[in-house]
């Protein structure tokens, strides 16, 4: 089963490929309620983060892939803030994430836990507190330790995705994603080895994030 969306932001934020695993911890909140272990999902460029990435200099072609992930784990937010596991540690937002600040810390994803309330709290990071209640409304983080992330170097077969039976959305982002049952899998990630796409590492930096900061490399 893999569910494809359409992406319109791509900075390493969401998903956040970093540190041995991709995690989607905030936008995509229909996504995140409902999506399950064993499921994949994929995010394809489309018009307006093309558009973006040309402001900053990337090309990228309107439904290349951006990443493709198998869900294998599904954590709450709070659960995700308080595992003691280094890599969910290292998504921890980095503060302050000032001039000149660290991309990859900046877009550390790791940033929404309840107080002794059950109130939700935000930690400094990568959103404004305008989008807590869209954040906090997906639920949960899909923690994924299968994936491929092509970022920049996003890109699609000359067959077109049909030839993987993929169907994208046309024309605006999707909310919820589209399932594609009879997708070919193995096939797909063929051709991704074939292409030098190395699977559960950062093949390309993200298409709007700018590492020379500080040289960080993909990690």
């Amino acid at each position: 089963m893999l569910y494809t969306y359409l992406m319109t932001y791509d900075c390493g934020y969401a998903p956040n490929p970093f540190h041995g695993v991709l995690t989607l911890a905030t936008c995509k909140p229909g996504m995140r309620r409902v999506r399950t272990p064993g499921q994949w999902i994929a995010g394809f460029a489309g018009k307006i983060l093309q558009s973006r990435a040309a402001k900053e200099g990337t090309t990228v072609p309107v439904g290349g892939m951006i990443y493709l992930a198998k869900i294998k784990e599904v954590k709450t937010l709070d659960e995700y803030f308080n595992d003691p596991d280094p890599r969910f540690e290292s998504k921890k937002p980095q503060v302050p994430i000032d001039v000149p600040p660290s991309h990859l810390g900046a877009v550390g994803d790791n940033m929404y836990h309840k107080n002794s309330q059950g109130e939700w709290v935000q930690e400094p990071g990568w959103h404004d507190p305008e989008n807590l209640d869209h954040d906090v409304g997906g639920e949960n983080v899909l923690i994924c330790e299968e994936f491929y992330y092509l970022g920049r170097l996003a890109m699609k077969p000359k067959e077109e995705w049909s030839r993987f039976n993929i169907v994208i959305p046309d024309g605006r982002p999707a909310l919820y994603g589209y399932d594609c049952p009879d997708f070919k899998l193995n096939a797909l990630k063929e051709w991704l080895d074939s292409n030098d796409f190395k699977p559960n590492q950062v093949s390309g930096m993200p298409c709007l994030a700018d590492f020379s900061w500080n040289g960080c490399g993909a990690p």
